[in-house]
């Protein structure tokens, strides 16, 4: 018998297969078009994870944009170009979890 403690996407999957596997594929459609390098969507969706102060949206993309390439100098622009549309309350996030999130990705 496992005492491991499922995890909250282990419990979501097991109690709502279909929410996942929906929301997986809408992912997969959004991220398959060829229009625009991977790498620029990563930094679109950082941007967009920051003016929704969505900490883990913003761990889950900073972390593709560095497997892509990023450096930690475009990740962190792409973040703060999110300011000018949610003022201090993104300001915060970015100068808050952005950074930590970066540091702790880039070993910094």
């Amino acid at each position: 018998m496992s005492t491991q403690k499922k995890t909250n996407f282990e419990i979501l999957k097991e109690l709502q297969p279909e929410v996942v596997k929906a929301f997986g594929e809408m992912s997969k459609t959004l991220y398959s078009t060829n229009h625009l390098p991977d790498i620029t969507k990563e930094f679109i969706a950082v941007g967009l994870a920051a003016v929704q102060r969505c900490k883990p949206c913003l761990k889950a993309h900073l972390t593709k944009a560095i497997k892509l390439g990023a450096t930690y100098e475009q990740a962190l622009e792409a973040a703060s170009t999110a300011i000018g549309f949610g003022g201090g309350p993104v300001y915060m996030t970015v100068m808050n979890d952005v950074i930590d999130i970066l540091n702790e990705l880039t070993n910094k």
